[in-house]
């Protein structure tokens, strides 16, 4: 996901997850749950703004 900013092009953020393992153990078990939801934020955004 590229996070940009309006009427610009360059990314200002950009977060990968497809290296994130599943739900293992430890950091990789609280990072998938924070990508989680991160992706539901950012689509709750979206919705918005349309």
């Amino acid at each position: 996901m590229e996070v940009t900013r309006k009427g610009e092009t360059e990314p200002m953020a950009v977060i990968d997850v497809d290296g994130v393992p599943g739900k293992g153990y430890g950091n990789e078990k609280r990072r998938y749950y924070a990508y989680e939801e991160l992706a539901e934020w950012v689509t709750k955004l979206i919705k918005k703004a349309k």
